[in-house]
């Protein structure tokens, strides 16, 4: 299954370690002073901020979200499961419900 990434956090850090090396390149360091710069630029974005937490938990949070959704779908095979018309009815409640919630919360 293919997941995708609400956020992109990882190229954050990547573009930042390749514009410290291409800082340090421009800058005329030896290979010493450019391996401690980038080594600095990595323990840097290592301490996350609130922003790049938010991105982390945001793409797994979500990406469960949506499997977890696509499971709830599946309990509409027929074929598989037998349930009422005010069964179906009760989960769709409880999702619009929850997702009301999450966008209220959001505004």
């Amino acid at each position: 299954m293919h997941k995708r990434k609400i956020m992109n956090y990882h190229q954050n850090v990547v573009d930042r370690v390749i514009a410290a090396q291409i800082l340090a390149d421009r800058a005329g360091l030896d290979n010493f002073q450019k391996e401690k710069l980038v080594e600095k630029t990595k323990k840097s974005e290592k301490k996350e901020s609130k922003k790049n937490n938010f991105i982390r938990l945001a793409n797994k949070r979500v990406s469960n979200a949506i499997n977890s959704i696509k499971l709830v779908k599946n309990l509409s095979n027929k074929s598989s499961y037998k349930y009422s018309d005010k069964d179906a009815r009760e989960i769709l409640k409880i999702l619009k419900e929850e997702y009301y919630a999450i966008r209220k919360k959001f505004k």
